[in-house]
């Protein structure tokens, strides 16, 4: 059984129901991966627990004022140069939509951030974003899901020098915060150090026994990619070579 119940706040004037419904499709399909995965890991640590119930209230707005007003009313700190923001408290994802492919990547990007809230609590800021950068562009058709491998970003990102996975593990908070291209490249090094790690079983694997061991204290913080190669032979720093030879590599998209 799955236990996701969406909410789509619409206050937009780009968002048909169509739109929507493919939206929600897509969130769906990416709460489904993450749930199977979960249960698979589950029953090979020996575990009985099963996935919270993840509730995603999710806004769209058309204009930017109205965004901007809704992300003061909900947060602190306001990104005025966002177009998209997550309130984990409050299960809410808001969406400002210049268009409707941007639209729906953001909205899907965000909605991912709550998930992770909702199934496994606090987690790294790399794979917070890394999981959300991965799977906002998922293609649903019928009962199967693409992710194809974003080739200008993967370019860039090698012309920029990929963030390798040692490096990424000792990232400060601060960093996050510091000059757009900086931000950008993490972003991007995140993203594809999660595709990396689901793009093999015993990686992915390894990926959602940590994920579903996370789960069980979901306040505690400094859990970190260290305790993912202690899941892989030779630990991280073996992991993260076999990271180095893989980017080098032809790097495909994953079905599911």
């Amino acid at each position: 059984k799955q236990f996701l119940d969406i909410r789509i706040h619409d206050q937009s004037q780009l968002s048909q129901t169509s739109f929507q419904e493919t939206l929600e499709g897509r969130i769906t399909k990416v709460y489904q991966i993450l749930s199977d995965n979960n249960k698979m890991a589950r029953v090979r640590l020996g575990s009985e627990a099963f996935d919270p119930k993840v509730e995603l209230n999710l806004w769209l707005f058309s204009q930017n004022q109205d965004y901007l007003d809704f992300q003061r009313q909900q947060v602190s700190a306001v990104n005025e140069q966002s177009q998209g923001f997550h309130y984990a408290p409050k299960n809410i994802a808001a969406t400002w939509m210049r268009t409707p492919e941007q639209g729906m990547a953001t909205s899907v990007h965000e909605a991912v951030h709550v998930i992770n809230n909702g199934l496994y609590g606090w987690l790294e800021r790399w794979l917070n974003e890394g999981l959300a950068e991965y799977f906002q562009d998922i293609r649903v058709v019928g009962q199967s899901a693409q992710i194809a491998i974003r080739s200008e970003q993967l370019e860039w990102l090698k012309s920029q020098g990929v963030i390798d996975l040692l490096e990424l593990n000792q990232i400060l908070l601060s960093r996050w915060r510091g000059p757009e291209a900086g931000v950008s490249r993490l972003y991007a090094s995140s993203w594809l150090a999660v595709h990396f790690l689901m793009d093999e079983p015993d990686l992915r694997q390894a990926l959602f026994e940590f994920l579903t061991e996370t789960a069980k204290e979901p306040c505690a913080t400094g859990k970190s990619l260290v305790d993912i190669g202690k899941k892989c032979p030779g630990g991280l720093i073996a992991l993260n070579q076999r990271y180095q030879v893989w980017v080098e590599g032809v790097i495909d998209g994953h079905s599911y």
